[in-house]
């Protein structure tokens, strides 16, 4: 595995997208688990037999901050509007300082294959992209955190896991070890430079409706 160095915050995000190993959407619109792990991939989603839950993570490599969101298929939530929400400030998120676009982004080829017009739009805002060695996820452990938050809301209408979410990175973005450590919310504060935000043309979408 690869080793990469951020100088400071929004230096370098993280972007991954995956398709969750166990979690699904039931016909009747509540969350679903399947002990056994499902063996669908990104590019396998459209046309999959079942409404698969994909998650989507950006991460800010210095801080360690995320952003977390969960959408259902067979068609995959826009990634670009993903982006724009990850990078927008959020005044009703307190807890999550996390806002603007990095320097350089590192994105699996997996998540670009499947979404090429985002690493295009990426790019012609001078955002460069880092190469991901083979064999290595970035900000897998966020996709791991994702999935092992939610349980409780197995049953439950899937609404309720969408909106759930950002509560969750607001929530990991504060938390502390001890009185003495500092939170990752902190830490980006205390070194975040300039803070570019999207241009106008990056106009934010409404968060794609479960299918």
């Amino acid at each position: 595995m690869q080793h990469y160095r951020s100088n400071h915050p929004n230096h370098v995000h993280q972007l991954v997208a995956s398709v969750s190993k166990h979690y699904y959407a039931g016909k009747d619109g509540l969350l679903k688990y399947q002990d056994k792990p499902f063996e669908t991939s990104l590019a396998k989603l459209v046309g999959a037999s079942r409404s698969h839950m994909v998650i989507y993570s950006l991460r800010d490599h210095y801080s360690k901050l995320f952003y977390a969101e969960v959408g259902f298929g067979p068609g995959m939530p826009s990634m670009r509007a993903f982006l724009a929400r990850a990078w927008r400030p959020k005044p009703d998120q307190p807890d999550l300082p996390l806002c603007g676009v990095p320097e350089l982004m590192l994105i699996p080829k997996t998540a670009q294959a499947a979404f090429p017009d985002v690493v295009t739009d990426i790019e012609h805002m001078g955002v460069g992209l880092v190469d991901v060695a083979s064999g290595f996820q970035s900000g897998i452990q966020d996709i791991n955190t994702v999935e092992n938050s939610i349980g409780h809301y197995i049953g439950k209408p899937i609404d309720q896991v969408v909106s759930y979410l950002p509560t969750l990175s607001g929530w990991r973005a504060k938390y502390k070890k001890s009185t003495k450590e500092k939170s990752k919310a902190d830490v980006w504060r205390e070194h975040v430079p300039a803070i570019r935000l999207l241009p106008k043309s990056w106009a934010e979408t409404p968060a794609a409706e479960p299918v």
